[in-house]
């Protein structure tokens, strides 16, 4: 047990002269001085890409389920038909987003992906609904076109997919 304490002890001693010999002393001055921190860059080195700092949209959605018009007592007829409605609306309003995305008409945007949120989660969730609340909450507040060009392209994605889901030949 002595060894023990002992080695613990010696440790410390250790430490202190280390720490000690880390700090100069200039009797001139002051009496202690201690080193001066690490400067911190103030340009991120070429091999960060400017991408790996950004938070993109995610790119993963469940499928649209429009349950919830079941759930009011529509039929499935009905409800199938008001998502075909929901695609052409989404459909007119794609290019609309993709000029005032050129134009870089941060409210245009806005005001397009709010018309047809509203839309698409009155009918239901998951899929394009989730896609445009997540877009429009970004719409917003921020204007970073690489992460509006990214919504667009799951807007686009989720689009494709609610067309497989709810087009009946």
């Amino acid at each position: 047990m002595a060894e023990v304490i002992f080695g613990i002890i010696l440790l410390v001693i250790i430490a202190l002269l280390i720490k000690v010999s880390i700090v100069s002393v200039d009797t001139k001055t002051s009496p202690i001085t201690t080193p001066k921190p690490e400067t911190i860059p103030e340009t991120i080195p070429e091999t960060i890409a400017p991408t790996a700092l950004k938070k993109l949209p995610t790119t993963v959605y469940q499928d649209f389920d429009n349950s919830r018009l079941l759930d009011m007592g529509l039929s499935k007829e009905d409800a199938d038909d008001f998502c075909a409605e929901l695609i052409g609306q989404i459909d007119e309003q794609i290019p609309q987003i993709e000029a005032a995305i050129n134009e870089k008409d941060y409210t245009k945007i806005e005001r397009l992906i709010h018309s047809i949120k509203g839309s698409a989660t009155n009918i239901g969730t998951g899929g394009v609904a989730s896609v445009l609340i997540d877009f429009n909450a970004y719409c917003k507040t921020g204007n970073d076109m690489e992460i509006i060009a990214e919504h667009l392209h799951n807007l686009k994605e989720c689009q494709s997919k609610l067309k497989e889901q709810f087009t009946f030949a």
